[in-house]
Protein backbone atom coordinates (compact mmCIF):
# COMPACT_ATOMS: atom_id res chain seq x y z
CA UNK A 1 0.00 0.00 0.00
CA UNK A 2 1.32 3.66 -0.95
CA UNK A 3 0.20 6.30 1.66
CA UNK A 4 0.42 9.43 -0.71
CA UNK A 5 2.81 12.50 -0.14
CA UNK A 6 -0.36 15.03 0.75
CA UNK A 7 -1.71 12.65 3.40
CA UNK A 8 -1.75 14.35 6.86
CA UNK A 9 -3.74 11.43 9.23
CA UNK A 10 -4.26 8.48 8.83
CA UNK A 11 -7.68 7.64 10.80
CA UNK A 12 -8.45 5.46 14.13
CA UNK A 13 -7.95 1.72 13.23
CA UNK A 14 -7.94 2.34 9.54
CA UNK A 15 -5.95 -0.57 9.00
CA UNK A 16 -6.99 -2.49 12.06
CA UNK A 17 -6.95 -6.09 11.37
CA UNK A 18 -5.75 -6.26 7.82
CA UNK A 19 -4.06 -8.92 7.87
CA UNK A 20 -3.18 -9.13 3.95
CA UNK A 21 -1.21 -6.41 4.30
CA UNK A 22 2.17 -6.99 3.21
CA UNK A 23 3.57 -3.44 2.71
CA UNK A 24 3.83 0.10 3.26
CA UNK A 25 5.29 2.67 1.57
CA UNK A 26 4.94 6.45 3.19
CA UNK A 27 5.85 8.89 0.59
CA UNK A 28 6.04 12.17 1.69
CA UNK A 29 6.52 14.38 4.78
CA UNK A 30 3.25 15.81 5.94
CA UNK A 31 1.95 12.52 8.03
CA UNK A 32 1.57 14.13 11.65
CA UNK A 33 -1.13 12.17 13.18
CA UNK A 34 -1.99 8.33 13.32
CA UNK A 35 -5.05 7.43 15.04
CA UNK A 36 -5.51 4.88 17.80
CA UNK A 37 -5.38 1.09 16.59
CA UNK A 38 -4.45 2.07 13.27
CA UNK A 39 -2.39 -0.55 12.22
CA UNK A 40 -3.53 -3.21 15.21
CA UNK A 41 -3.22 -6.59 14.18
CA UNK A 42 -1.22 -6.13 10.89
CA UNK A 43 1.10 -8.99 10.56
CA UNK A 44 4.78 -8.33 12.14
CA UNK A 45 6.03 -9.51 8.71
CA UNK A 46 4.69 -6.11 7.23
CA UNK A 47 7.13 -4.09 5.84
CA UNK A 48 7.27 -0.12 6.29
CA UNK A 49 9.49 1.94 4.10
CA UNK A 50 9.71 6.03 4.55
CA UNK A 51 12.08 8.80 3.76
CA UNK A 52 15.23 8.60 6.25
CA UNK A 53 14.44 12.45 7.05
CA UNK A 54 11.63 11.18 9.06
CA UNK A 55 11.98 7.43 9.55
CA UNK A 56 12.75 7.94 13.21
CA UNK A 57 9.22 9.95 13.81
CA UNK A 58 6.81 7.49 11.70
CA UNK A 59 7.87 4.67 13.48
CA UNK A 60 7.38 6.04 16.85
CA UNK A 61 4.02 6.99 15.38
CA UNK A 62 3.42 3.75 14.03
CA UNK A 63 4.38 1.40 17.13
CA UNK A 64 2.31 3.69 19.13
CA UNK A 65 -0.47 2.77 16.83
CA UNK A 66 -0.27 -0.96 17.18
CA UNK A 67 2.38 -1.25 14.61
CA UNK A 68 4.70 -4.39 14.89
CA UNK A 69 6.22 -4.76 11.46
CA UNK A 70 9.55 -3.65 10.41
CA UNK A 71 10.81 0.17 9.09
CA UNK A 72 12.74 0.70 6.25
Amino acid sequence: MVIPATVTTIGKEAFCGDKKLTSINIKGKLLTKIGKDAFKGVPKSCKTKTIKAKKSFYKALMQKAGYKGKMK
